[in-house]
């Protein structure tokens, strides 16, 4: 029961974060949380664009394909880490990684970089950019991204997308108790 309490408030809490990304983007956002070797997306702003990427609240993925599955592996304890490296890699397109050696050197630029990127790993043409959300205690309890049509989401604007994600991400980190000082549990 703890922990179906603690998503609630997390959605509660991330609410406004997601309005807010969204009105500044008008892209797609997403609050996605680790479920086993899954992800659930537990909250959703949609964008008004006609062209967009789809999803629903409740939608699950793999941890290993897609930004914010991505992001919620590379700051998942060890045990979970591994056992996705040792389970089979489902292909969703070219683009999805499937080659364990290619899947940890990606988990470990997404701990130094402190975000993900995907392009056409879950959807042809679809481009997401995520970052992790922390709690008090330095645990990741959530992903915070933004999903678009690679036409919109392009290399030139790319950064700003990145910098978007990770300053609200943060802002949801500091509402859940998270201090820059504290210690990532990676």
């Amino acid at each position: 029961m703890k922990n179906a309490q603690e998503q609630v408030s997390l959605v509660r809490i991330a609410a406004s974060e997601l309005r807010d990304i969204g009105a500044k983007c008008n892209e797609n956002v997403q609050l996605r949380v680790r479920d086993g070797l899954e992800t659930v997306c537990v909250a959703r702003w949609e964008s008004t664009q006609a062209v967009r990427v789809h999803g629903n609240v409740g939608n699950r993925r793999p941890l290993h394909a897609g930004a914010s599955g991505k992001v919620l592996l590379a700051f998942a304890p060890e045990e979970v880490r591994q056992a996705v490296l040792t389970s089979n890699l489902v292909r969703f397109t070219p683009e999805t990684i499937t080659q364990r050696s290619k899947l940890t050197q990606e988990i470990a630029k997404i701990v130094k970089l402190g975000y993900s990127v995907s392009i056409s790993e879950m959807s042809d043409g679809a481009v997401a950019v995520a970052a992790p959300v922390f709690d008090v205690t330095g645990n990741i309890v959530a992903s915070l991204s933004i999903a678009g049509p690679s036409s919109r989401l392009t290399a030139d604007n790319l950064p700003a997308f990145v910098q978007l994600v990770q300053d609200h991400a943060l802002r949801l980190s500091a509402s859940m108790g998270f201090s820059r000082d504290a210690k990532l549990i990676a």
